[in-house]
């Protein structure tokens, strides 16, 4: 009797054959999220290293530079941006009129207005532009495409009223906007890239203590601004123009 009993099925073998289809797909998805990642945090001036190093392999012709430029590297870190800049204002003894400071933007600094202009005027004073020329021989490179942001900063007190300056720059926007303009054109005169530099003027309204996430916020209001412009002092601090070396996006 026992053996006519029949054997008892097998179970299959290794996993159902959707799972292999399933982890595969599973795979891909992950290395397209890897992708899109990787691609979001490309450093452009890596880019443009690697763009310009294939140009010249393949005999193309590459952006003629100085000999002095082309040995030079940009400065991918933030750190690296402050240790220059902060070597400059040593070197040039000019730390009562230029600081700097951080941004969330990147890497920034401040110059007293009293150095960069005269009373009411937007044109450039030689020390400012001995400054200038200083930081950008330094940190400007032709492989950089990082854009410089130029603000200009004022205090709570407009231009009086029938006054030589009121009539050119009715409102500090017109004045703050003006001199930012010009350090601008300035810098584009001394072979800077126009397509790197943004230029604005923001009055009174981003006073020297407020940070950028107060502003981002809009918790500057006209409370906060007539508290920062209560002694001369705070408002020569106002008074000021403010150069951002970009490295990141916000």
């Amino acid at each position: 009797m026992s053996d006519n009993k029949e054997c008892p099925k097998c179970p299959d073998e290794g996993l159902p054959g959707w799972m292999g289809t399933f982890a595969d797909m599973m795979t891909l998805l992950m290395c397209f999220f890897v992708l899109l990642f990787a691609m979001s945090s490309l450093d452009p001036v890596k880019i443009q290293m690697m763009q310009d190093s294939a140009q010249k392999r393949l005999g193309l012709k590459v952006d003629n530079a100085s000999s002095a430029q082309i040995q030079k590297r940009p400065l991918d870190r933030e750190v690296d941006i402050k240790k220059k800049l902060k070597k400059i204002v040593e070197e040039m003894d000019i730390d009562e009129q230029a600081k700097i400071v951080q941004d969330p933007r990147g890497m920034a600094i401040e110059f007293d207005g009293a150095v960069c202009f005269g009373s009411g005027s937007i044109n450039l004073k030689p020390e400012i532009k001995r400054i200038l020329d200083r930081v950008m021989d330094d940190l400007n490179h032709p492989t950089d495409i990082r854009p410089i942001l130029i603000e200009g900063h004022s205090d709570n007190q407009d231009p009086a009223p029938g006054s030589a300056v009121w009539k050119k720059y009715p409102t500090n926007w017109h004045l703050s906007t003006a001199r930012a303009g010009q350090v601008t054109q300035y810098l584009i005169e001394q072979g800077i890239k126009a397509g790197r530099l943004v230029s604005g003027g923001y009055a009174d309204q981003w006073p020297a203590k407020a940070t950028y996430v107060l502003r981002r916020l809009g918790k500057i209001d006209k409370t906060y601004i007539d508290q920062a412009n209560v002694t001369p002092e705070d408002r020569q601090a106002n008074r000021r123009i403010k150069i951002v070396f970009q490295t990141r996006k916000l």
